[in-house]
């Protein structure tokens, strides 16, 4: 879960303003809401518990360095900061928006808060049709198979896979660099090499990473270690998903 930004749109193409924006957001109050303090803190795309996670640090809260940030950049551009914030219409939709408002408005953000059904939600961070949105994405098993949300030629108009049409030279290096190899610690260098960019430029603020749970009864056997057809062990849980072509039941 992290909130999307996007970054051709002014004043969010201004790296000082998504920093602000960063620094005002209280992580730690949003998984407290969310999560009932169940959820992780996150500050890349991969949890904790991920072989993928990097060593790295997003900006942590601090309102009096984001409304510093917003000061200066009003001050030299003479324009005020205004934001949409946009979610769905869904039942945590309006505390979790209401939530981030009032943070960002302690740092002197004037914040518009917007509801859109899914279908259209999705369509218009396609189109670039949003100033920042609640997102949930970036759940791959392999960093790779994220990669086309990062590259930044996927961030060209009109229809924008890369949602946030954010674009470095240095994410695509590294990501292809990635790509170019079978050995796990130079992928995983390669990776945090993005991670790192990321919390520096602040195309997503980091919010949680969900916990996901299966539950099933005794005798239901195969639910979590079963194998592909070449004998390797499949996912043992993907985002809540499971195989379910080998569960069997053990009476």
């Amino acid at each position: 879960g992290f909130l999307l930004i996007n970054t051709e749109k002014p004043p969010l193409n201004d790296v000082r303003v998504r920093r602000a924006l960063a620094y005002a957001t209280d992580r730690q109050a949003f998984v407290d809401l969310v999560g009932a303090g169940v959820d992780d803190i996150a500050d890349s795309p991969w949890g904790p518990d991920s072989k993928w996670h990097p060593d790295t640090k997003a900006l942590e809260y601090d309102p009096a360095k984001a409304k510093k940030l917003i000061d200066e950049y009003e001050a030299e551009t003479g324009n005020k900061v205004k934001i949409t914030l946009g979610t769905t219409p869904s039942p945590d939709g309006r505390p979790n928006s209401e939530l981030i408002a009032d943070q960002w408005k302690k740092a002197g953000i004037d914040v518009e808060l917007t509801y859109t059904e899914q279908a259209q939600f999705i369509t218009d961070a396609l189109m670039g049709k949003y100033d920042v949105n609640f997102w949930r994405q970036f759940g791959s098993p392999d960093p790779d198979g994220d990669s086309v949300w990062w590259f930044s030629k996927n961030a060209d108009p009109p229809l924008s896979l890369n949602f946030a049409r954010y674009r470095n030279p240095e994410v695509d290096k590294a990501l292809m660099a990635a790509r170019a190899t079978n050995n796990f610690e130079e992928r995983k260098k390669q990776y945090g090499i993005v991670a790192k960019i990321f919390n520096k430029d602040v195309p997503y603020i980091w919010l949680d990473h969900a916990v996901w749970g299966i539950a099933w009864r005794d005798g239901v056997e195969s639910v979590i270690e079963w194998k592909l057809p070449d004998g390797k062990a499949g996912l043992p849980d993907f985002t809540g998903a499971y195989s379910v072509s080998q569960i069997w039941l053990n009476r």
